[in-house]
């Protein structure tokens, strides 16, 4: 019985122990993150754009599309630059955010118009004149073309054009690069790399 109640003091020790060490960490990281952002946002010279989330507005907003460019000798990848019809300011945003769309495309059933929501990644450094997307036109899956090819990027690369207006959400996603220089990066592809979605 000694032995069993000493047992059990011993997994009662480890076990605090271990709830005390992870207190202690998530205590640590806290701290750390919270000195982080205080040495950011004290350097002087840092972009504006990645310290701060100014200029964000509320639900859609029209922007016109000013310039569009093949990024590759294929024309498989084209980038759009955009900008606020109602000439104010662009909302700030982080590396890696993105640009959320509303798009009026053509039922692949042939029917009437339908709305469809895609978001794409900002792919340029902030602007004070424009935001800019690169946009990969996604074809039907190798071996499988009776299947269809990906909606929202065909409908930008056939049918949106210099001039035509666009409803956008401002910059968000909780998932971007710390723009403070001592933290690594670890860089993931996708989107634009081998990355295949139908829907998009």
């Amino acid at each position: 019985t000694r032995s069993a109640s000493m047992t059990a003091l011993h997994l009662l020790t480890y076990i605090s122990a271990a709830l005390l060490l992870q207190l202690a960490a998530g205590i640590g990281l806290m701290v750390w993150r919270r000195h982080a952002v205080a040495r950011q946002s004290a350097q002087p010279g840092e972009p504006e754009a990645l310290t701060a989330s100014a200029g964000a507005w509320s639900g859609w907003r029209e922007f016109r599309v000013t310039r569009r460019d093949f990024e590759d000798a294929a024309r498989t990848q084209c980038s759009f630059y955009l900008q606020p019809v109602d000439g104010g300011s662009l909302a700030a945003f982080k590396p890696g955010q993105f640009l959320t769309f509303s798009l009026q495309v053509d039922d692949i059933a042939g029917g009437a118009e339908r709305s469809l929501t895609r978001c794409y990644s900002l792919s340029d450094q902030p602007d004070s004149a424009n935001y800019r997307i690169t946009v990969k036109r996604v074809s039907p899956p190798p071996g499988q073309p009776d299947l269809p090819p990906g909606v929202s990027s065909n409908y930008f690369h056939d049918r949106v054009q210099v001039g035509d207006v666009l409803k956008l959400k401002a910059p968000s996603g909780h998932f971007y690069i710390d723009p403070d220089a001592t933290v690594p990066a670890v860089f993931i592809a996708g989107g634009i790399g081998k990355h295949r979605c139908l829907a998009c």
